[in-house]
């Protein structure tokens, strides 16, 4: 159990830490309203429940975590701080597998492991709490997310465009002490794309299919795509310097 701000922390060999924070139950809006400037046919609004609270990487993961964890770095922009990038939808899920393996059963409470968020965890997470565009309001500026500055949204000026990722947590967290969920690089979530949203009770999305589903945008997108609701389609192999990934801590099914 927690309360939202409860941060959890855990060694994962050579002195790298992961951190997560606390992600309470909830109920929302998932997609977005058809008056919402920029968004796509696939976002169509459906009321999810997540009847569980579950816990969140407080950042992307890091090179440093990535290497901990794997012993290699297939990043292209280089840093310890960095967010890992340039890994595919199966390298995501072999790196929560070695996880599991590695520091899993001894670290986390019976019945919990670490995981992909799924599409709903995911936005839910991204929120904050909001059901506003941006988990910081309407509009979205640089000063606020590592994004494509330059093409900001609608009424704001304007900033710089940075051209590769920032340092994890460079900007101010969201509701929930997370940072970089808008921005940065785009990260997996689980399962496969549908093109209609899965409303419910804990929803799960199809283990089969053509496409993966990345959130959140990252260093070199517009505002649109940086937007709670977006969602993006990939085939599972694709590798680029702007996706990478973050971890969840849920219970078992």
């Amino acid at each position: 159990r927690g309360a939202i701000g409860d941060s959890a922390e855990f060694k994962i060999g050579g002195g790298t830490r992961l951190v997560v924070k606390y992600v309470p139950a909830g109920e929302f809006l998932m997609g977005s309203p058809p008056e919402e400037v920029g968004r796509d046919d696939d976002e169509n609004p459906v009321k999810v429940t997540l009847s569980r609270h579950f816990w969140m990487g407080e950042t992307e993961v890091t090179q440093e975590q990535w290497e901990a964890v794997m012993g290699d770095n297939p990043s292209k922009f280089k840093g310890a701080s960095l967010p890992v990038e340039q890994v595919s939808h199966e390298d995501a899920v072999d790196f929560v597998g070695t996880l599991n393996k590695k520091f899993g059963r001894a670290a986390l409470p019976v019945g919990w492991h670490w995981a992909l968020p799924t599409e709903a965890q995911w936005e839910w997470a991204c929120r904050g709490g909001t059901q506003t565009v941006f988990s910081f309001g309407n509009t979205l500026s640089s000063t606020e997310a590592n994004f494509d500055g330059a093409h900001p949204h609608q009424t704001v000026k304007p900033g710089p465009y940075l051209e590769k990722t920032a340092p994890v947590k460079s900007y101010a967290p969201n509701g929930y002490g997370l940072y970089d969920m808008h921005g940065n690089v785009f990260e997996w979530c689980a399962g496969f794309y549908r093109e209609a949203l899965i409303g419910g009770t804990d929803p799960r999305w199809p283990e089969t299919g053509s496409s993966c589903t990345i959130r959140g945008g990252s260093y070199n997108s517009r505002w649109q795509i940086c937007r709670a609701a977006y969602r993006f389609r990939r085939p599972p192999e694709t590798k680029f310097d702007g996706l990478g990934l973050r971890l969840t801590i849920v219970p078992a099914d």
